[in-house]
């Protein structure tokens, strides 16, 4: 019971005091865009693998009701779910009910897990589809029948349907089941009704949004993430260095842990008597798989530690799956002190996470702490109820689409990436065919969109995309002097969203005010 409460108190705090993240606008914006009938790609610009807009218009009803915090706890549930699925397969690889216990505390008493889980983000149904795929896999290899190869591959194909990185586990799992074979434990028919799903559920996926405007699913699928670079080699250094750091810090209990186990192995040197060898084979390629997506976020140019957010909550039952074998034969005492001991630590670790502080403070000046006024997504309602008494189901002007959502209102066509809408040296006329915003449909939407309402954070017209480097400082300038030629300034909102940084709110000046 302690362990559900803190799980649940954690994700508590992350729905409502958790920062704003700029992605959750537009992900969300992009399940109602899905809801009326428009597709990623085609019709709107999308970067990440298609599944996540079509799942979330399940969440449409959340939104209605609550906004952004709707969204975040939609996403919620879904993490939820994916450590309940990863602790039920703990417990069936190690035959020990209490196995999910310990995956629950060590995957879920953790502040950055849970951070990361509860914002609107791809990682809680990337995790719930993987958690759920090797779950199937597992049973189909204890005896499930042909039809969990199937289902396996088909969960497996939808986690790369929202993160491309996920498709790492199927060679992973195809290796496997070749082994099996050889083995004597396996068929060959295994093996080609996995692939055969797993090909057919990619196709049905993606074959239809490629046919339909070729050009824009290359670019957002492949160029737009191909294109980025850290500068040279001592720059990508630094930042792979900072990804190993980071990843340790966030889950350095199960680190630690792992360290532990592996140490213990090398000493021991074999697996305990007693354990069976089809178990030990599935946690080990668990284990790879989980090696395999972690190896393509790090050769990212910009690996961000957040990227091993999906893979987890499976990292962690593999981990439970081991110190439960080098836990075999201990007395039921010993057990129950190792369950006790694991909870202490986890909640340790909660307790000194660095998010903690980001619930109520927003920075610093010199030697005082700066104290949040309000908690993240009380300013968020509070702004964007604003914004909806003013031009309800209207059109905001703006790049902070979580703030459009929370408002129930609209942004211009070719803003719905927010921030990461911009690509000022496009073509027009290929900026027009992926719609996307380059400079000069930028200035044109500025000066003749039916926005009656704008809103400019730091973000806005900041960030050069593809690259994600800065908009050179004239541009900027430029177009935020053109922004207040036609859109007065009516308020100002500090240490507003992500980062917290200034919001200004502008209203369409009447016919002849103010313009030049």
């Amino acid at each position: 019971m302690a362990t559900v409460l803190m799980v649940v108190a954690l994700g508590g705090m992350n729905l409502w005091f958790g920062e704003l993240n700029q992605d959750e606008g537009w992900y969300l914006y992009s399940a109602r865009m899905v809801a009326e009938g428009q597709v990623p790609y085609r019709d709107f610009s999308y970067t990440q693998g298609p599944v996540l807009p079509f799942v979330y218009v399940m969440s449409l009803p959340f939104q209605d009701a609550w906004g952004v915090a709707g969204g975040r706890l939609f996403t919620w549930l879904l993490g939820i779910g994916a450590l309940g699925l990863a602790a039920g397969l703990a417990a069936r690889m190690t035959g020990d009910g209490r196995a999910a216990l310990a995956v629950a505390m060590i995957g879920g008493i953790n502040v950055y897990q849970s951070y990361f889980t509860t914002i609107v983000k791809t990682y809680s149904l990337c995790a719930f589809m993987l958690a759920s795929g090797f779950l199937v896999l597992h049973r189909a290899v204890t005896g499930g029948g042909r039809w969990g190869w199937a289902g396996a591959a088909v969960l497996f194909g939808l986690a790369v349907g929202v993160r491309i990185s996920s498709l790492a586990v199927f060679p992973v799992v195809t290796g496997y089941l070749v082994w099996r074979v050889y083995r004597g434990a396996g068929r060959w028919t295994d093996v080609l009704v996995f692939l055969g799903a797993g090909l057919a559920t990619g196709g049905l996926i993606y074959l239809p949004l490629l046919a339909m405007g070729p050009e824009s699913f290359w670019f957002h699928v492949v160029e737009y993430h191909s294109v980025r670079s850290a500068g040279g080699w001592l720059p990508g250094l630094i930042y792979k260095a900072g990804f190993i750091s980071r990843v340790v810090q966030a889950y350095f209990v199960a680190v630690g842990l792992g360290v532990g186990l592996f140490l213990w192995w090398r000493v021991k040197g074999r697996a305990t008597e007693g354990v069976a060898r089809e178990d030990k084979g599935f946690a080990v390629m668990a284990g790879i798989a989980v090696g395999a997506v972690t190896l393509i976020h790090f050769s990212a140019p910009f690996p961000y530690d957040d990227y091993q957010t999906p893979v987890y909550p499976l990292a962690v039952a593999v981990l439970v799956t081991g110190l439960f074998r080098m836990a075999a034969g201990w007395h039921d005492r010993s057990l129950q002190g190792g369950l006790a001991l694991s909870f202490l630590m986890a909640t340790a670790g909660a307790w000194s996470s660095p998010i903690n502080q980001s619930w109520m403070i927003e920075g610093r000046n010199l030697i005082w702490w700066q104290m949040r006024e309000e908690p993240a997504m009380t300013q968020l309602k509070r702004v964007g109820g604003w914004l909806k008494e003013m031009d309800g189901g209207g059109t905001l002007l703006t790049q902070d689409i979580y703030l459009a959502v929370e408002a129930g209102m609209r942004v211009p066509r070719g803003m719905e990436m927010g921030p990461f809408s911009f690509y000022p040296d496009l073509d027009r006329d290929r900026a027009e065919r992926l719609g996307v915003m380059n400079l000069e449909r930028m200035q044109e939407t500025i000066e003749e969109s039916d926005a009656l309402l704008a809103a400019v954070s730091d973000y806005g017209f900041a960030i050069d995309s593809p690259q994600i480097v800065p908009v050179a400082p004239e541009i900027r300038a430029g177009l935020l002097t053109r922004l207040e030629r036609r859109y007065e300034r009516i308020a100002e909102v500090e240490g507003f969203g992500q980062a917290g940084t200034t919001l200004r709110l502008y209203r369409l000046r009447e016919e002849g005010e103010g313009r030049r």
